[in-house]
């Protein structure tokens, strides 16, 4: 009985306790960190904090990159549910010519990440200028745009016969503003 009480000390004392949730996704702990630094430069530490967590399920060693990914969820804005993605190398740098996905610029820009506009008053807003859910297949959106690197809704009323055709408007989720209005193939 000693003996397989020491055996067990052993395999516990070499592999450890079990895995952190970041060493899972088989990116070193110092790119991790990295990582972390990177978003937290762009949002804060706070809201970093209370409201984006390392995915790391969805990470993954994309040799000889790292794809990291973030969960970002503000609890009492349901709404808002949406992914943060980036690509490391192996010294934790942050790949800027490879795709950064989703990170609100909340430090320099504290009032892009109030998301004070809900989905029923981005629907109102898009009613305003035309965009009318009456009138068809309307979906609206919760999303990043990359173009304008915030978060906003986007409200589009799409023709039955071509997905693809349509209408499509663009509201700040922070402040309503009207961003960009489009009219037919919104791919």
């Amino acid at each position: 009985m000693k003996k397989l009480i020491l055996f067990s000390f052993l395999l516990i004392a070499f592999y450890g306790c079990g895995e952190s949730s970041k060493s899972k996704s088989g990116i070193p702990e110092n790119v991790i960190e990295s990582a972390d630094q990177y978003v937290i430069s762009k949002t804060g530490e706070e809201f970093f904090n209370n409201y984006i967590k390392f995915d790391s399920e969805n990470s993954k060693n994309d040799s000889p990159y790292y794809l990291v990914k973030y969960k970002f969820q503000i609890p009492e804005k349901d709404f808002v549910d949406e992914e943060i993605y980036f690509s490391l190398d192996e010294e934790g740098k942050i790949l800027t010519h490879r795709k950064v996905y989703g990170i609100p610029d909340c430090a320099q820009n504290p009032q892009n990440c109030e998301f004070k506009i809900t989905e029923d008053d981005a629907v109102k807003v898009a009613s305003e200028v035309g965009v009318n859910e009456a009138e068809g297949n309307f979906k609206s959106d919760f999303t990043w745009s990359e173009i304008l690197e915030k978060y906003v809704w986007k409200i589009q009323l799409l023709d039955y016969e071509y997905e693809n055709r349509g209408q499509e408007v663009l509201i700040d989720a922070n402040n309503g503003i009207v961003l960009g209005k489009r009219i037919g193939n919104l791919d």
